[in-house]
């Protein structure tokens, strides 16, 4: 009955061994993806930020007047202004009321 006792604990040692080695694979795997996930987004932010520093050299001596809003944000002017080449001056009064 020792004997019986024994292979029954063996199996689960060996049980428990063949899950800890696929535990240790998928982590291994895991491992992998994340490094690679690092080094994409680390290249992509390079990248964006040497645009970002063209931006800034292109426009540096530049004249232009650039104007940063809020995400969201529209700026109404054009908008009636397309509005009465279109319809006149009478539907503009509309798009206010």
């Amino acid at each position: 009955m020792a004997d019986e006792g024994d292979t029954e604990e063996k199996k689960k040692l060996e049980s428990i061994e063949e899950e800890l080695r696929y535990n240790k694979e998928v982590l291994d795997d895991m491992e992998s993806l994340i490094s690679a996930l690092i080094y994409k987004e680390r290249r992509a932010n390079d990248e964006v930020q040497e645009a970002r520093r063209q931006l800034f050299t292109a426009f540096k001596d530049s004249s232009a007047n650039i104007c940063v809003k809020r995400m969201g944000e529209l700026d109404g002017k054009p908008f009636m202004n397309a509005v009465k080449v279109k319809y006149g001056h009478g539907g503009a009064d509309l798009m206010h009321h």
